[in-house]
């Protein structure tokens, strides 16, 4: 039997740098977060972008969240679809699908990338292939109203 001994690994450079009381500068990170009201619109969206364009020498980590009134629209159509009204939850969904197509559109008026394009009509299949599901089982999971 042959014993492997593992050798010890060395500390982050950073870390070794801290516990011997060296002062430690790193660069700062930048994060950008946007959601709600500030992208719930194509002209919001051309907002944050010119921000974010502002920003790009920094290296800023940005995040969106849901556009305005999303996910209180996500949560009522998994709320319907619940308690067996799929037409409802639905139309909620297809309402979704609508507003977020119609803003891409106006941020690509001569057309939308191929990828996007593929990824509203994917997102839009999977969000009604959730909310089928919620109302063939009349049961809500919480995993699914986590935000």
């Amino acid at each position: 039997m042959t014993m492997h001994s593992e050798q010890p690994q060395e500390p982050h450079p950073l870390w070794k740098a801290s516990r011997e009381g060296k002062t430690v500068h790193q660069p700062e990170t930048i994060v950008m977060k946007f959601g709600g009201s500030s992208v719930a619109d194509a002209a919001h969206l051309r907002e944050v972008a010119i921000l974010v364009t502002q920003s790009l020498p920094k290296g800023p980590l940005v995040v969106l969240s849901a556009t305005a009134k999303t996910t209180d629209a996500l949560i009522e159509a998994a709320h319907r679809a619940e308690t067996g009204d799929l037409g409802a939850a639905l139309g909620l969904s297809r309402d979704l699908q609508m507003r977020h197509r119609d803003i891409a559109l106006e941020l690509f008026p001569k057309g939308l990338p191929a990828v996007l394009a593929r990824a509203l009509v994917e997102l839009g299949r999977e969000l009604d292939s959730l909310i089928r599901g919620v109302a063939l089982l009349h049961e809500l999971s919480p995993s699914l109203t986590t935000y």
